[in-house]
């Protein structure tokens, strides 16, 4: 029983501080002191350094010897490797997918685009973008089928996460990230492998240059 709450109390650390992390309430540089964590979010500091060091390893976090746990900075080359890895294992993906999927599984993810263009119509509501966007990459890699090349893209999920909103804070990207989902969900509702793969690797492409145009590089 201390185990599942002392794994339970280090859950909700990784997740609250992941949060405040890609949505830049932590700058990049920022330093992670453990006592002020424990403070806000109200448990013990062994749960923190346990989510601090399972954060550090999924890329959002670094650590210096005799000073502490600050938010890693996005550097030219991090952006480059994600998106490197991310093609390849998307795209793979999507030519299975293609394959496998069936016109009534895009069901639920037309609904949810629908939604979130609704939302962001009505109320500038760019979270409802933000959850189509995962939505429609998640089901690439999840209706694949392969298992393995699911949880090499979960390695990298915090890291894109992070790099996709970065992107979004580029001046009308996400109006334009939205256009490019729509044209990979009708090709892929259509079946055509060659036009999907282009408006994917150009959406890809897209999103890492926005990221490096607002980091600076």
């Amino acid at each position: 029983m201390e185990k599942n709450i002392r794994k339970s109390l280090k859950d909700k650390a990784y997740y609250s501080i992941k949060k405040d992390i890609i949505t830049f309430r932590y700058k990049p540089g920022e330093a992670l002191p453990e006592e002020q964590l424990s403070k806000e979010l109200g448990i013990s500091r062994t749960p923190i350094r346990e989510a601090l060091k399972e954060l550090q390893y999924n890329g959002l976090v670094r650590t210096i010897p005799g000073k502490g746990a600050f938010v890693a900075e996005l550097t030219v080359q991090d952006i480059h490797e994600v998106f490197f890895l991310r093609q390849v294992l998307e795209v793979a993906a999507l030519r299975v997918t293609i394959q496998n999927c069936r016109k009534e599984d895009l069901l639920p993810l037309k609904r949810v685009f629908s939604a979130a263009l609704d939302k962001k119509l009505n109320q500038n509501d760019y979270e409802a973008l933000f959850q189509s966007d995962v939505s429609l990459h998640n089901f690439i890699v999840k209706t694949a089928g392969n298992r393995r090349l699911s949880e090499f893209f979960a390695i990298l999920s915090d890291q894109i996460e992070r790099i996709r909103r970065t992107s979004a804070r580029l001046p009308g990207r996400m109006e334009k990230s939205l256009q490019e989902h729509r044209g990979i969900l009708e090709a892929i509702e259509a079946r055509d492998v060659e036009k999907a793969e282009r408006i994917l690797t150009m959406h890809l492409e897209n999103v890492k240059n926005s990221a490096l145009a607002i980091s600076g590089f």
